[in-house]
């Protein structure tokens, strides 16, 4: 005879009518998304009650498993330093402690400063992520999300780093992303509908009463919605991207309302990617490059017929990805299952490959 713990639990028959594109279909098992409803609580109990019930004879071994991967994880660790303006910013995880500390100091010297101990924002929580963590232009305010339902939700705080005091102000149903426009006061983020879809850009004033204005919507369900700023700060960047195909719209970081521009219209498997640096815009595209090349272009001139090739498409290695400077330019490749990574100088223009020992790295 089967204990009670041996049976797994089965989820209960709702039908529910969906109706999408002028198609009705019958999804039986709609109500579990609601997880607010007492039935889907019951049901994820039991889900989980007879799970523990079947590793119950495995519990020694978990924790012997558990323990030795604990020896290969530094439990005293430190991020590398990252240097902004006049502030070297790091992040410390302590032995006991389950989530990182934040801080910065003075790039001349002095004390480190705390901006933001996780460990704080999750006490007494039964669930805590951190999500955004975005430093102001002029370094004296941080914006930083938090999820305390485990949904990826975000709700945004202020904090004001001179005084150390949080701003009334809060956003919600955040996604995660956000962008400090270069006046300190002006934020996009991007805002989530009812199927957690990233699908809004939102600006607005820190301080002010006004409702957040939505400055880009995207209604095709394909597509999802993120706000990014260029390695120059000079241009906030609206990406909207399908599974082979993007989208991006550009707008000056330094103006209060300004006007949102796309860079090339999306065309079906098209995939492409932009940043700035000196008046022009590095478009890495896949246009007529299975592997990938990047394109450059006038800012001014942003679209696709006046792109012209600044590195071209390697047969034999994928293009990922690139990171620029005020002086050099960082091509990321994947060549024979391994990364591959070259610096152009400007000035010289003249790469160099970075050499590693080991044979896979």
């Amino acid at each position: 005879m089967k204990s009670k713990s041996s049976t797994p639990p089965v989820a209960p028959q709702k039908p529910t009518i969906l109706t999408h594109h002028n198609e009705e279909r019958v999804d039986a098992y709609h109500w579990i998304k609601n997880i607010k409803d007492p039935d889907t609580l019951k049901y994820i109990k039991a889900e989980n009650k007879y799970t523990e019930a079947h590793l119950l004879p495995l519990e020694t071994l978990r924790e012997k498993i558990f323990k030795e991967l604990k020896k290969t994880v530094n439990e005293n660790d430190i991020s590398a330093p990252i240097l902004k303006k006049d502030w070297i910013y790091f992040s410390k995880v302590q032995k006991g402690q389950q989530y990182r500390v934040y801080f910065r100091k003075p790039k001349a010297g002095g004390k480190s400063q705390l901006l933001l101990d996780c460990n704080l924002l999750a006490k007494g929580k039964k669930y805590f992520s951190l999500g955004c963590f975005e430093i102001s232009p002029d370094q004296n305010w941080l914006a930083y999300g938090c999820d305390f339902s485990g949904n990826e939700t975000y709700t945004i705080f202020f904090k004001n780093l001179k005084t150390q005091k949080l701003h009334q102000t809060k956003v919600q149903k955040a996604s995660g992303d956000i962008v400090w426009a270069n006046d300190n006061q002006t934020l996009y983020y991007t805002e989530l509908d009812e199927n957690h879809r990233p699908h809004q850009v939102l600006r607005f004033q820190l301080g002010s009463k006004a409702k957040p204005e939505i400055v880009f919507s995207e209604s095709d369900q394909q597509y999802f919605v993120s706000v990014d700023k260029t390695s120059d700060e000079q241009w906030v960047l609206i990406s909207t991207a399908g599974q082979i195909t993007s989208e991006i719209w550009f707008a000056s970081a330094n103006e209060e309302k300004p006007r949102f521009r796309c860079v090339q219209v999306r065309q079906e498997a098209h995939e492409y990617s932009v940043d700035a640096r000196a008046g022009v815009f590095y478009i890495h595209s896949n246009l007529k490059a299975l592997n990938f090349r990047l394109m450059v272009t006038p800012i001014s001139k942003p679209e696709m017929k006046n792109w012209v090739e600044f590195v071209a498409e390697d047969k034999d290695a994928l293009l990922q990805g690139t990171l620029l400077f005020q002086n050099h330019l960082v091509l990321s490749r994947f060549r024979n299952a391994l990364p591959e990574v070259l610096i152009y100088n400007f000035e010289s223009e003249k790469y160099t490959q970075l050499k590693f020992q080991e044979k896979a790295f």
